[in-house]
C-alpha cells in the first residue's frame, strides 16, 4: 500500500491508524520487491503475500472488511467500535481487528460462527511475528516434501533402470540359450547323420 492508500482508509472509516500498523502496510510493497535480507525482515525468496496470507493488502480490503460485522449483521451496533479496523482473516474465516482507539495496538479476533470477540495477540508486532513463524515453519515443511518427493523419483528412477537391466539380461539370455539349444540340436543332427552314412 502507499500512503494515499492509507489516507483513503482513514478518511472513510474515519479512525487513525497506529503507527505500527501503518509500516507494516507501507511494508507490503517493499517486501513484494525483493529487497535485501536485513530490509525484508529475513524473508528474501518468500512474497509477503505468502508470509502474511490472509491480510488485507488493499484499501478496499481494509474498508470492506471492518464494516462487514455491522452490515453483514454479524455483530449488534453497540458491540462493534467505529474504531475497530479489521486487518486479515484466520484460516477458518474470523476476522482479526485491532482498536485505533488504543495507543497500542492489540489483536482480537471476531468469530464468523457466533460473533465472540476474543484478544487473540497483545500487540500487532507479536501477530505479524507469529505469522512469519508459521510462514516459516510451513515452508520448511514444503520443503522437506520437495525433498522426499525428490528422494522418492531419485529411486524410482534407479528401480526402473534396474528392471530394464534385468529386461535386457533376461532376452539376451534367452537368445543364448535358444543359440546354444539350436547349436546342440545341429551337433545331434550331425552326428546321427554321419552314423546313418555309415
Amino acid at each position: 500500500m502507499t500512503e494515499q492508500d492509507l489516507a483513503i482508509i482513514e478518511t472513510t472509516l474515519n479512525v487513525r491508524l497506529p503507527q505500527d500498523y501503518r509500516e507494516f502496510l507501507l511494508s507490503i510493497a517493499q517486501r513484494r520487491r525483493g529487497l535485501s535480507d536485513e530490509q525484508n525482515g529475513g524473508n528474501v525468496g518468500r512474497e509477503a503475500s505468502d508470509v502474511f496470507y490472509g491480510f488485507f493488502t488493499n484499501p478496499e480490503n481494509v474498508i470492506e472488511e471492518s464494516r462487514y460485522p455491522l452490515e453483514s449483521g454479524l455483530i449488534e451496533g453497540q458491540e462493534w467500535e467505529a474504531a475497530y479496523v479489521g486487518i486479515a482473516h484466520s484460516g477458518s474465516g474470523d476476522l482479526y481487528f485491532i482498536d485505533t482507539a488504543l495507543d497500542a495496538s492489540p489483536v482480537f479476533l471476531l468469530s464468523h460462527e457466533d460473533a465472540s470477540i476474543e484478544l487473540e495477540y497483545d500487540s500487532l508486532s507479536a501477530c505479524l511475528e507469529d505469522f512469519e513463524r508459521v510462514a516459516a515453519e510451513s515452508a520448511a515443511t514444503e520443503e522437506v516434501r520437495q525433498q522426499a518427493e525428490a528422494e522418492t523419483r531419485r529411486r524410482f528412477g534407479y528401480l526402473a533402470c534396474c528392471v530394464w537391466i534385468c529386461v535386457i539380461v533376461g532376452i539376451l539370455l534367452a537368445i543364448l540359450i535358444g543359440k546354444y539349444h539350436r547349436g546342440d540340436l545341429r551337433a545331434h543332427q550331425l552326428v546321427s547323420s554321419s552314423a546313418l552314412l555309415r
